[in-house]
């Protein structure tokens, strides 16, 4: 196994080596990880039945991972990190995330980016977690915190090897949440992964503002939060599905001023 598929920072050259692009089509070979985002969330919906909504409570994959995570780590884990159904939409060889901040985005895919790299998503093999994503110098990643997180990675490594459901090889991994924030800082927007329109085959990750269904199943969606959702009966389910298809027209300003009404009457 290539050395920079350990926790830690690499090189440019490390990155680039021949030895992690065999490694990187092995792990697609092993089911690890999918060559498309499509496949992806196929290969979810076939280990654990129906396909993901956006909020994840009806795949059973999903719950239990959150639930292991729960288990395995302290609170502020939901603020580092999103489930993944982890993909790629390029040739086997490692995703780098480089950020522009002349258009406030991130660029993501095979690109060149700045030393050191710092892995930010993971798969779970049998012998630990192991990375598919980098994020570049240019991301301004703190130490401090990366350290923090990859000790939690481990730590659901292990979990994982444990668990009686969740078990290797995972149509799941972790992705660390540090797009337009630090890792563990409260997360204050959504972001989407959008491909370019001017041939380069990258991909760039942008802000949000659109308002989608909770309860609809989205095909290219392919990363869930990682907190806990309370379990609902299924006269809650109705009336949450009923409010979300009507909020899910709305312009976001509108969908906050009727969140904000509604959190104060239940108080």
């Amino acid at each position: 196994m290539p050395q920079l598929t350990q926790l830690g920072p690499c090189s440019y050259e490390q990155l680039s080596s021949d030895a992690l692009k065999v490694y990187y089509a092995d792990l697609i070979k092993k089911g690890l990880l999918a060559p498309s985002p499509k496949a992806a969330v196929d290969r979810l919906s076939l280990k654990y039945g129906d396909r993901p909504t956006r909020i994840g409570t009806n795949c059973r994959g999903i719950v239990e991972f959150r639930k292991l995570l729960k288990s395995a780590l302290d609170d502020s884990y939901s603020l580092a990190m999103i489930i993944t159904a982890p993909h790629t939409h390029w040739e086997p060889g490692p995703i780098v995330q480089t950020f522009d901040p002349a258009e406030n985005r991130y660029w993501v895919g095979p690109v060149r980016g700045s030393e050191p790299f710092f892995p930010v998503s993971f798969v779970f093999s049998e012998i630990g977690p192991v990375p598919y994503e980098w994020a570049d110098a240019s991301c301004r990643l703190k130490t401090s915190e990366l350290v923090v997180a990859w000790g939690m990675v481990r730590s659901i490594a292990d979990a994982i090897s444990k668990h009686p459901i969740l078990r290797p090889p995972l149509p799941l991994g972790i992705s660390l949440h540090h797009r337009f924030k630090a890792i563990f800082d409260q997360p204050t927007i959504s972001t989407i992964e959008v491909p370019a329109d001017d041939g380069c085959g990258l991909s760039y990750i942008t802000r949000d503002q659109a308002v989608y269904p909770l309860f609809s199943a989205e095909e290219n969606q392919v990363g869930w939060s990682s907190s806990t959702v309370p379990e609902l009966s299924p006269d809650e389910v109705a009336v949450l599905e009923e409010l979300d298809a009507q909020l899910s027209g709305l312009p976001l300003e509108d969908v906050n001023g009727v969140l904000k009404i509604i959190s104060k009457s239940v108080r």
